[in-house]
């Protein structure tokens, strides 16, 4: 088994997703298949209050892991909205497992990277809950008036900076 990336138009991850878990069951007996639509909770500032919101990590891509990528995309290249499967001289290619197992860790049983809570000291972060706890070394940058944290996803050797949820437990001066 192996994780492949499918292009579909931004905006219509979900749909996409649902239409291939609905419209396939011949897929589900042929070969098994997983999807995944990497998202993360962050907070946002709207009219002075702020706000827990959900967001795509990678708008535009969905994730599959499939036995038979082949097979997968034959079924689904009929589906609208659906640009193409990541493939290079007619090779789709396979994300690797270091790449996909950094995603994996982060997400829920829903896909969501949760928020993470940590402690400022000075200034560096310590993380005391969340899936962030013991990857501190991921962190590139700290962004304490947005909530957040930078961190570099890798996925087919293109670097993706995505910024995760932080909420701050209290301050330490």
């Amino acid at each position: 088994m192996g994780w492949y990336t499918i292009f579909v138009e931004s905006g219509y991850e979900d749909e996409v997703a649902y239409l291939i878990r609905t419209r396939n069951e011949e897929l589900i007996e042929k070969s098994a298949y997983q999807l995944l639509i990497p998202k993360r909770r962050l907070i946002e500032r709207r009219q002075g209050k702020n706000r827990k919101v959900v967001r795509k990590m990678f708008p535009g891509y969905i994730l599959v892991e499939t036995d038979n990528v082949l097979e997968f995309y034959k079924h689904i290249c009929c589906i609208p909205h659906i640009r193409n499967i990541l493939h290079v001289d007619g090779t789709f290619l396979e994300i690797k497992k270091k790449e996909i197992n950094d995603i994996l860790i982060f997400v829920n049983d829903n896909g969501i990277i949760e928020m993470s809570k940590g402690v400022r000291v000075g200034s560096t972060v310590h993380i005391t809950e969340g899936p962030l706890v013991g990857y501190e070394g991921k962190i590139k940058k700290i962004d304490w008036r947005r909530c957040r944290v930078k961190v570099d996803f890798d996925i087919n050797d293109c670097v993706f900076p995505i910024y995760l949820g932080l909420e701050d437990e209290y301050k330490i001066i």
